[in-house]
């Protein structure tokens, strides 16, 4: 990949990503995506590191969020000390529903607090 200086060059951060220059510049414009470096001669330039961010953008864009609500949890607006109403009116015990996994429904284990998720 060409670098120059420590950065990778948009075409290089393109491919790098399986995208285009075309989708970086678009996510540079609507504040997604900034390259970390502008040369003397005008270019843009990605850090490697930045790949994560891509890859958040690509995973929200793969289950059909819009790009303003990407960007938005992106810069942390929406979060909770933003929100009018408490997400959560109290204490919360164990949902009544949920069970250790191997339980039998409504027998020991049954919303005692000790369900887990298996993933």
């Amino acid at each position: 990949m060409e670098r120059k200086m420590g950065w990778l060059t948009s075409g290089a951060f393109a491919a790098l990503c399986d995208t285009t220059k075309e989708t970086l510049r678009h996510y540079k414009d609507l504040g997604l995506l900034a390259p970390a470096h502008r040369g003397e001669n005008g270019y843009f330039y990605y850090d490697a590191e930045q790949f994560y961010d891509y890859y958040a953008i690509a995973v929200f864009r793969q289950t059909g969020t819009p790009l303003e609500e990407i960007r938005r949890c992106l810069r942390g607006a929406g979060r909770r000390r933003d929100l009018p109403v408490p997400l959560l009116p109290g204490p919360v015990g164990p949902h009544p529903g949920l069970r250790r996994p191997g339980a039998a429904p409504g027998g020991p284990g049954a919303g005692d607090g000790g369900a887990r998720l298996r993933l």
